[in-house]
């Protein structure tokens, strides 16, 4: 009887107590805006062209491309200009190259070893179609969530046969 009324008091005492009503905590809920990154099946080396002349950069912002890319298990390098792009390129240690859906039409012009991954943002539907036409895939931004790693995985699978 005795654990009953001090379980009972206990309760009442909080349910009365001023800290009890405290502002906000019924909206916290443990998860809620946490992005779950998944890993990477295929690990790759990928050379982001972030052209300041395109719309990359916006894209990467809003897909938070860089980070994403890192967390999933990719080795990330940034080329910021055509002569830093042809310098990495010629190293010929990069699987992937991900660069606006303009500059990847250049870049797969020039011959370039990497597989390229054209990004559009804010595209239109007739850029998005003749953009899957000519690479096979492309990542469209913005988008909500990280839909774009399996396209991006699924190009490094393509771009790495032996592994």
């Amino acid at each position: 009887m005795r654990r009953w009324l001090v379980g009972l008091l206990l309760c009442l005492g909080a349910w009365a107590g001023p800290d009890a009503h405290a502002c906000g905590d019924k909206f916290l809920v443990i998860g809620r805006g946490v992005r779950r990154i998944p890993r990477a099946a295929h690990p790759a080396s990928i050379l982001l062209y972030m052209n300041s002349d395109s719309r990359l950069p916006a894209a990467a912002r809003d897909l938070k491309l860089e980070a994403s890319l890192k967390e999933a298990g990719h080795s990330v390098a940034v080329a910021e200009n055509p002569a830093r792009l042809k310098e990495q390129l010629g190293t010929g240690r990069y699987d992937l190259v991900i660069a606006d859906l303009a500059d990847a039409r250049a870049i797969h012009a020039a011959g370039a070893r990497p597989l390229v991954v054209p990004v559009a943002y804010h595209p239109t539907s007739a850029e998005l179609a003749k953009g899957r036409d000519e690479f096979g895939r492309v990542v469209e931004a913005p988008q909500k969530g990280v839909a774009f790693l399996r396209l991006i995985d699924d190009a490094a699978k393509q771009a790495l046969p032996g592994r």
